[in-house]
């Protein structure tokens, strides 16, 4: 998985600029800075204390939830937006020495790229229990 997330981190970044200007006209959002959400995002996929927390406490329980039906996407998005200041925000600050704090737009866009992630890697094919 770790592979996955930084070829498609790679393709965000090549794409940077058109990818965060459409993210913002969708979500309705205003001004992001580009380079603040893709230094977390970086962040989070190279740290191995956040990655393990993001790995093995949010995948389980969005697969659950999909296994379940009802599981929301966009709601997703809010809870990878969570995942930062819960776990990104506070590493950051220890192994980095200063603080990276993300706006309410740039949440929901780092929380959109992580989702979408999540969806291609993990949940898309897990079918609804019957």
């Amino acid at each position: 998985m770790k592979n996955f997330l930084l070829g498609l981190a790679a393709g965000y970044a090549g794409q940077k600029t058109g990818l965060f200007k459409k993210n913002a006209k969708a979500l309705g959002l205003g001004a992001i800075n580009e380079d603040k959400v893709m230094e977390a995002f970086d962040f989070v996929n190279n740290d191995y204390e956040s990655y393990r927390a993001f790995e093995q406490s949010y995948i389980p329980n969005l697969v659950r939830k999909r296994r379940k039906g009802t599981y929301d996407k966009k709601l997703s998005y809010k809870l990878m937006a969570y995942h930062w200041n819960n776990y990104g925000r506070p590493r950051y600050k220890k192994v980095m020495g200063k603080d990276l704090s993300l706006n309410p737009q740039e949440r929901l866009a780092y929380g959109k790229m992580f989702g979408d992630i999540i969806w291609e890697e993990n949940l898309r094919n897990i079918r609804k229990k019957k």
